[in-house]
């Protein structure tokens, strides 16, 4: 909840995991923006709050009120049990009547139901602040939002019929309400808030602008109407719709990994479930969408008259513009001051807190928690079956998978020899190539297209060194389309049409897509801050990781910040540029191929990729020597060992980055585990409990030979970076016991087991087989693990003990925090500062 520290000046400050998590979200211009959408429209229930509490109320919390939140809320009574799999359901219901309710008295009253929100007779209006740095114009970054109360989520058919309309409205930059934002001169893209929210018991739809002036919010509200009423009275194109029909249509179809399916029902289920409906009200896609689809034929007006009813002539709407301010910071810590006079203040409290975190919970209280066991992890690893063929003497990757009837083609571009501005031009390039529009089609056109015939394209850029004894670094620009097996000649034409004929050359659209993509760096900036860090820090050792950061890092930003300033005078040449880029990646010898779909269809994918190859233009091949050459130029010397990242936030991030072992030794095994140990353990207990940081991370990268400590929401980064030398200290004398090692082995091997798409498998497999990460180097890592001493973890600690010496950490925070942290490191870390706009 919220506990209280002294400083070394005997300054008492509020600290804690959700104050500080709390903080790093009110200094994120776009989270406030999103938080604000939904709050405003419901003020007579419990969303007019911020859930994690707000940082100047959290210090008002008292003990006895959070006991007494918990003691009637956190209660069986108002709990919802979900069993999923095959499993004997009467025993699991035994088992939870012994184990857990018979805990627990009846007599606790059970939490009312949130209410439905009155309907407003009037639309209203909200103005609420954001941080903004002094080098910013605050006029200039105003986000505008129009947002609208829409009906309850307790009907699956209700929450589809919305999905639909979210999609038909906004899901591409061909929609019609997406593409009069962008191309209105109200602001300078869409706003990421926009769309529909289907988790409260009233769904919410929003639209915004980003990059706005205040004064334009009623133009901003006049021209959504405009395009609304357009629609409700002309009706919505047929090729709109049936993209939008399509692409929800595929989502729920396609194989999704990353959770466990149960955990995917249990989700949608919930929807209806929690607020007094039946589990499986919201649980099926199916029927639901089959009713759907025959509402449409019964009424071709259907969504139309949706429109009307809950956007045009609903009253229930909140109009907020969320303006930067400057002295918003300095407001926010007034008003948490003035909350912070708490009894929790007093000193003794303070002390009597200390010796209860430093207290080890008993060992015979520990012992009763359950646990796998070593026996039950699998020894083998999971293997993902890779097969390899050529193809018009280029290299193709095939995998056979039940995907549900999708088809992935996965396209890899080798660009290493892609440097200087050009290499930094990559990230922007792969999104005009996929945003762009085609000879005779506009963007928007080329936007519904993909809708209606694809089920994505996605792209990604990727540096990392091979496996090995000689590694080398490779570079590639991967897309990926994704295609019904009926829909493959369609979409494939059409992406390959957009890979080699796009427009990528019209300024109106380099404009736009520039403008939203540096907005989108700034908007992640806040959320990832420990992985700017962390990034920044790697590439003073690495190449690859220099590459990172001109792609993903502040170097990126820093790029597309400059470009967007100069876009007046430099517009022409940044054309020709992009143009001249594409015609030298679009060359044979530089594309691999990777398609993942079910054993009958490879044939057909593999004569449309015969076919683009063919049609490729005959151009100069790259130097691929000279390109072999550069790739051997891997590891490089820090010219720094301190540095920062200046923002405007409340809270703070770090990251500490020092050599390791690579990927096929076994120290690099036993790092994994340490890894692993430190966050879960004196990591976690020094840096998240005792000083107040919401994350802290550790891991190892191999292929890199790279240790990175990092932290998130961190208020204290002075302290916290030294919390990782005691760590190693520790470990390396003996600080983890047999049972710590084998609840490690089972997480990290645990990993592995996670369930995974189709998708997913064929990409992870591919790129193995590109960075030479093979079945004997993963299984000897599996086998290293499995056989792990309490010894090897020393070991593993004491060298990275010795790696210290060359570590280079990096801070993310305001001025203030990197002069707190200069005074006690010294005042390189001011030299080797970077200001960034936000």
């Amino acid at each position: 909840g919220i506990r209280f520290e002294v400083d070394k000046d005997g300054k008492v400050s509020p600290s804690g995991v959700v104050f500080n998590e709390m903080k790093g979200a009110y200094s994120n211009h776009d989270s406030i923006a999103a938080e604000y959408s939904y709050r405003g429209l419901f003020p007579d229930t419990p969303y007019q709050y911020d859930s994690g509490g707000e940082p100047a109320d959290i210090p008002t919390l008292s003990y006895s009120d959070f006991c007494g939140f918990h003691k009637k809320y956190y209660h069986p009574s108002n709990c919802r049990i979900f069993l999923y799999g095959n499993i004997e359901t009467e025993k699991q219901l035994e088992f939870l009547k012994d184990n857990v309710f018979c805990h627990f008295s009846s007599g606790v009253d059970t939490a009312q139901d949130i209410a439905l929100q009155p309907n407003w007779l009037e639309p209203q209006s909200l103005r609420v602040t954001t941080p903004l740095s002094e080098s910013e114009e605050s006029s200039q970054n105003v986000t505008i939002s129009l947002n609208w109360k829409c009906g309850t989520t307790q009907n699956v058919g209700d929450i589809l019929a919305f999905e639909v309309l979210s999609e038909i409205l906004l899901g591409n930059m061909g929609s019609p309400l997406y593409r009069a934002i962008v191309e209105s001169g109200l602001g300078e893209d869409l706003s990421p808030l926009s769309g529909l929210d289907s988790d409260l018991r009233e769904m919410v739809f929003s639209v915004g602008v980003r990059g706005s002036l205040e004064e334009r919010a009623a133009d901003f509200e006049q021209m959504v109407f405009g395009v609304l009423k357009e629609l409700a009275e002309d009706g919505i194109p047929e090729n709109v719709l049936k993209g939008a029909l399509h692409r929800v249509e595929f989502r729920n179809r396609e194989i999704r990994g990353g959770a466990p399916f149960g955990l995917r029902l249990m989700g949608r289920s919930l929807r209806g479930w929690l607020h007094g409906g039946s589990p499986l009200d919201t649980i099926g896609f199916k029927k639901p969408m089959e009713d759907l689809r025959s509402e449409i034929e019964k009424d071709s007006k259907y969504f139309e008259k949706l429109i009307l009813k809950n956007l045009v002539d609903n009253k229930h709407r909140l109009l907020v513009s969320i303006v930067p301010d400057n002295n918003y910071n300095i407001e926010m810590e007034q008003k948490i001051t003035k909350a912070s006079e708490s009894e929790y203040r007093d000193p003794a409290k303070i002390e009597l807190f200390k010796k209860f975190q430093d207290t080890p919970d008993p060992e015979e209280l520990l012992e009763k928690i359950p646990s796998l066991e070593i026996d039950d992890v699998p020894k083998k690893i999971r293997k993902i079956d890779t097969k390899i063929k050529t193809l018009c003497g280029r290299p193709l990757y095939q995998h056979d998978l039940f995907t549900n009837g999708i088809i992935y083609i996965d396209f890899a571009i080798d660009v290493r020899d892609i440097q200087g501005e050009e290499g930094f031009l990559l990230p922007f390039l792969s999104r005009m190539l996929c945003s762009s529009g085609l000879p005779g089609k506009s963007y928007d056109q080329v936007a519904l297209d993909v809708a209606q015939k694809t089920g994505g394209v996605f792209t990604f850029l990727e540096s990392s060194r091979t496996a090995g004894d000689n590694p080398v670094r490779k570079d590639y620009l991967f897309f990926r389309l994704k295609t019904l097996e009926n829909d493959l000649s369609d979409a494939f034409e059409l992406f390959s049409d957009m890979l080699r004929v796009s427009e990528i050359g019209d300024p109106a659209r380099v404009k736009d897509l520039l403008l939203e993509m540096r907005n989108d760096f700034k908007a992640g900036l806040i959320p990832a801050g420990h992985s700017f860090c962390s990034v920044m820090a790697a590439a003073q050792f690495d190449k690859v990781f220099e590459r990172e950061d001109q792609w993903r890092g502040c170097s990126q930003l820093l790029f597309l910040d400059k470009k967007v300033k100069e876009l007046e005078s430099e517009m022409p040449e940044l054309c020709k540029k992009l143009l001249s880029l594409r015609e030298k990646l679009l060359e044979k010898g530089r594309l691999l191929f990777n398609i993942t779909c079910s054993g009958n269809n490879f044939e057909k994918v593999e004569e449309k990729i015969e076919g683009f190859l063919t049609d490729l233009p005959s151009i100069p091949s790259p130097d691929y020597d000279a390109m072999a050459a550069a790739s051997l130029d891997i590891r490089q010397t820090p010219s720094f060992k301190y540095g920062a990242l200046s923002v405007p936030s409340a809270v703070n991030f770090s990251a500490m980055v020092m050599p390791a072992s690579s990927l096929g030794s076994e120290l690099h095994a036993k790092e994994s585990i340490l890894a692993h140990l430190m966050k879960t353990n004196d990591l976690w207990e020094e840096v998240r409990m005792r000083n107040g940081a919401y994350g802290v991370y550790a891991s190892v990268n191999g292929t890199e030979s790279l240790f990175t400590v990092s932290t998130f929401r961190d208020p204290m980064p002075d302290k916290n970076l030294k919390a990782l030398e005691s760590a190693l200290k520790s470990a390396s004398t003996g600080r983890y016991k047999k049972k710590d090692l084998k609840n490690a082995i089972i997480t990290v091997i645990g990993r592995d087991l996670k369930p995974l798409s189709p998708g997913e498998e064929s990409l992870i497999g591919f790129r193995r087989e590109l960075y030479l990460i093979t079945e004997d180097i993963r299984q000897q890592k599996r086998n290293v693990i499995l056989n792990m001493t309490a010894a090897d973890i020393e070991e593993a600690a004491s060298f990275l003990i010795e790696s210290l010496k060359d570590s280079v950490a990096v801070v993310m925070g305001s001025e203030e925090t990197i002069e707190n942290v200069a005074a006690q490191f010294g005042s390189e870390i001011k030299e080797h500062t970077i200001k960034l706009p936000l």
